[in-house]
Order: C-alpha cells, then sequence, then structure tokens
C-alpha cells in the first residue's frame, strides 16, 4: 500500500519551495540506493569470479542458480541503478512525492 503525501499549504511560492525541498531531499535518498544497488551488483560479479560456491552458500536463493544466470541478475540490478527512471517507491505515478517511511 503506497502513501501519498499532500501538502496543506495554501501559498503557491512557499508550496512550491517546500516541493522543491522534498524533493532534493528525495533525489539524495534515491541517489543513495542506486549507489547502492551498484554496490550489491559490483559485490555479487566479484564473489561470483572469486567464489562461487562462498556466494550460494551465503544467498540461499543462489544455490540452484547458475553462473551465467547470476551474472544476468547483477546486469539487471546494475541496469535498474543505472536507469534514467525513478526508482519505486520515491514519487507516484503524478510526480508526488511518497512517504516511504508508511508503506506497509
Amino acid at each position: 500500500m503506497l502513501t501519498v503525501t499532500f501538502l496543506a499549504v495554501t501559498d503557491a511560492e512557499e508550496y512550491r519551495k517546500r516541493v522543491k525541498e522534498d524533493n532534493a531531499k528525495a533525489f539524495q535518498k534515491e541517489k543513495e540506493e542506486r549507489e547502492r544497488l551498484r554496490m550489491q551488483a559490483d559485490l555479487v560479479e566479484n564473489m561470483l569470479q572469486h567464489d562461487s560456491d562462498k556466494l550460494r552458500a551465503e544467498v540461499p536463493w543462489m544455490a540452484d542458480k547458475s553462473d551465467q544466470e547470476i551474472r544476468r541478475m547483477a546486469e539487471r540490478i546494475r541496469k535498474l541503478a543505472d536507469s534514467p527512471h525513478p526508482l519505486e517507491g520515491y514519487w507516484d505515478s503524478h510526480g508526488r512525492l511518497v512517504d516511504k517511511q508508511q508503506q506497509v
């Protein structure tokens, strides 16, 4: 369930200022999440290259995956991180900020 936060500000200038500040915070959080995704993809690829048995032992759902399947998963994670599209959970379909803290 997504919760959308609406602002009850009537002054247009104050509203634009608030939206600009809130968007800046959301862009920063999204940037950090994209960097975490890149690091995760790098880690998976590095472990796959150096010790694939350890990777499969530490990540049980990868135990039955081939090296090629795991590599493709890492590529998809990297593509998600590098995509120009917004990551899920930051804005709704109308471009309004979504409060990730209130999601169930």
